[in-house]
């Protein structure tokens, strides 16, 4: 599978010994609603099988879908994502995509 909007390539150090482990730093940055975002996440990393370089990669996964930063409510969406698409974020009851009656 894939995204439509995000590619994401990275290479192991070829010296990378098996049970190595490192962190991963994604930095995503945009405008949305006129307001700047980013969202910084970290995914830790494990060399958990060795193959020759010519064989490609050895799978893949998903990182965890807390974007970071601070989540005053604790609803598990972070304060500058609430604040770019207008929600609350001192009210666990509003999160983006809420509908306003």
């Amino acid at each position: 599978s894939g995204s439509d909007i995000v590619s994401l390539d990275f290479t192991v150090a070829a010296g990378a010994y098996l049970g190595a482990s490192g962190d991963l730093e994604i930095t995503v940055s945009g405008s949305v609603a006129g307001q700047t975002v980013e969202v910084v996440t970290t995914v830790p990393l494990t060399v958990v099988a060795n193959v020759a370089a010519a064989q490609g990669y050895v799978g893949t996964g998903l990182p965890a879908p807390y974007a970071g930063g601070v989540d005053t409510d604790g609803d598990g969406v972070s304060d500058a994502l609430e604040t770019a698409f207008g929600s609350n974020p001192n009210s666990a009851d509003s999160q983006p995509g809420d509908l306003i009656e």
